[in-house]
């Protein structure tokens, strides 16, 4: 698009600079030719006023070139982000990182499930998973199907869906022991927030 834009440009600009004399004719006709051309020749300010439009010209079609040369998310490379910060949640359970599940959060972070709607706090989340993994032994938590994830179209908002085999032996508040074997699937949504990204929300069910 440029060449043809330089194109037009020495076109114009020779078009300005030659005569309309032919080969041969009177000399009568080569004086009034030659009077025609200075009346037609470019003046300085018309020159200038041309140049000036042009560069307008190449500037409108740059940028116009740069907006579609703009490259599309690279999902690929976003969904492995999203895998790894699945992968880190089971993790997590199993190193017993309570600071995990209260890193990266939304403040209006948003859980739901057995029919309600929550806004815990990040003392509150801190809390709830001291409780949890401190009186937990797992003996599985893994994977029962690939987790399907997803994102806008431009890639500034992802949301996983995943199930998991969760088994192992909970201190009850009796002090008692109790062997669990259960199935979860919970809905992660998360927000691109520079090159990060930060959980908005949960939705989660135990079968």
């Amino acid at each position: 698009m440029f060449i043809l834009c330089i194109m037009i440009w020495e076109k114009v600009a020779k078009s300005s600079q030659t005569d309309s004399i032919g080969k041969g004719g009177s000399l009568g006709d080569k004086k009034g030719a030659e009077r025609k051309r200075k009346k037609n020749a470019a003046t300085p300010e018309a020159s200038m006023k041309l140049m000036i439009h042009f560069s307008k010209l190449l500037y409108a079609i740059f940028f116009i070139t740069l907006l579609g040369c703009q490259s599309s998310p690279d999902f690929e490379t976003l969904r492995k982000e999203i895998l790894d910060l699945h992968k880190k949640t089971i993790e997590a359970h199993w190193n017993k990182d309570v600071g995990f599940f209260i890193k990266d959060i939304s403040e209006d972070y948003m859980s739901v499930g057995s029919g309600e709607l929550r806004n815990p706090t990040k003392e509150e989340i801190t809390s709830q998973f001291s409780n949890y993994l401190n009186n937990t032994t797992f003996t599985e938590y893994r994977d029962l199907r690939e987790p399907i994830i997803n994102f806008s179209n431009d890639g500034s908002i992802a949301w996983s869906v995943v199930q998991v085999k969760v088994a192992g032996k909970r201190i009850m508040n009796d002090r008692s022991e109790r062997d669990f074997d259960d199935t979860w699937a919970w809905i992660t949504l998360y927000r691109r927030e520079g090159d990060k990204w930060i959980r908005l929300g949960e939705v989660s069910n135990r079968k």
